[in-house]
């Protein structure tokens, strides 16, 4: 016997009436379509999540004026799982392009037609770096076939202030690139006291951004206060009279360097530097010492602030490939475009690079597709 085609639906399933209540929002007409409206306040506190309804949520940024008082809709995933992050629907004819808000960046591209909510933005600066151009003009649904430059992508550095001032070095900046936040590595950087040091700066060579918090810890001797990648700061003797700490870095259990910090001088900053993919002097780690105090028991430290990129990274140069696209530029942006032909076949996924991918529409009437990236929930899970 051969089963072509399947539908079914739930045996169970809700049953809505008017003034039923989901989350804050109150149900107003089922007639028709379904509509709600906000039934209690909701306040859109500094650098918080507030509930909506269900898995729905506004993301707010930790804005100081009413000018910065940024919010998103997000929604909250904890099902393990791997889901798609998707970028707005765009169809044959057109030339599109997608930044994360939907808005230029430095003046770039000329016109915006869609967001992409899997590219990198931060909503504290309202900054963004991530562009993806698609020229669609020559698409039809007897022609769905995408040629060499016909996509763009282009990652333009911005500069951002650090959560903690660290003695003066508070500028750096990040790249999204492929959907990912990183920090590009330059001599003399990339954190830095004065943020013109961060004009033009190169950006062939790329770190992830692992720490940047103004987050406080309380330590006594001898217990270990774990960082990123295996890194761990670890206070060896604290001269509370003296306002001294002696601070001891290791990685995967193993000495790196030590130091004396005097919390009662202006400087109270510890910046670890280290060679990165080549470049010498790169400051990988920035540790901010608060106070050092007599406890009931022990003698404390404080550490208000903590910086941190890895150690390892990527290096770009042109003629690169990343999936189905080339690097050809690095010269203050990182700019690609398609080496290889892509085909929007009917009710298909086709991989662009690294994480980000289209979905095609199955319409035999029009080509449909939007850009998205994977994300997975928890650990994967091997199918049975």
């Amino acid at each position: 016997v051969v089963i072509e085609g399947i539908w079914q639906i739930s045996d169970d399933g809700i049953d809505i009436d008017t003034d039923d209540k989901f989350g804050k929002m109150k149900v107003t007409n089922t007639d028709g379509q379904i509509e709600m409206e906000l039934d209690t306040a909701i306040t859109l506190r500094r650098d918080s999540k507030q509930h909506i309804m269900e898995s729905l949520y506004f993301r707010v940024s930790d804005y100081t004026t009413a000018t910065d008082g940024r919010f998103y809709l997000m929604q909250e995933i904890t099902t393990p799982g791997t889901y798609e992050v998707r970028g707005t629907i765009a169809v044959h004819g057109t030339t599109f392009n997608w930044t994360a808000t939907g808005t230029q960046i430095n003046g770039e591209p000329a016109s915006v037609q869609g967001s992409f909510a899997g590219f990198w933005y931060d909503l504290g600066e309202d900054k963004h770096s991530e562009i993806l151009k698609v020229d669609g003009t020559g698409l039809a649904p007897g022609s769905r076939s995408l040629e060499d430059d016909k996509v763009k992508y282009i990652a333009i550095p911005q500069n951002v202030t650090s959560e903690q001032n660290f003695n003066g070095f508070e500028h750096y900046a990040i790249i999204g690139f492929l959907a990912e936040e990183y920090v590009p590595v330059f001599t003399d950087g990339p954190l830095v006291d004065d943020k013109s040091q961060l004009d033009g700066i190169a950006v062939d060579k790329l770190s992830k951004l692992l720490m940047d918090t103004d987050d406080k810890w309380t330590l006594r001797v001898g217990q270990s206060l774990e960082l990123e990648e295996g890194y761990s700061l670890v206070p060896k003797q604290i001269d509370v009279d003296g306002k001294k700490v002696w601070l001891e870095l290791n990685k995967d259990g193993e000495y790196l360097d030590d130091k004396i910090i005097d919390v009662g001088s202006a400087d109270t900053t510890w910046l670890y530097d280290q060679t990165v993919l080549g470049e010498d002097d790169i400051i990988t780690l920035a540790i901010n010492i608060e106070q050092v105090f007599q406890g009931t028991v022990d003698s404390l430290v404080v550490i208000e602030g903590i910086w941190q990129i890895s150690d390892d990274g990527i290096d770009i140069d042109t003629d690169d490939k990343f999936g189905k696209m080339k690097v050809t530029n690095t010269d203050g942006q990182i700019e690609m475009e398609l080496d290889s032909t892509l085909t929007l076949r009917r009710d298909s996924k086709q991989h662009l690079m690294s994480d980000i991918y289209f979905r095609v529409a199955d319409d035999t009437n029009e080509v449909r597709f939007y850009p998205f990236v994977e994300r997975t929930v928890g650990e994967p899970v091997d199918p049975v």
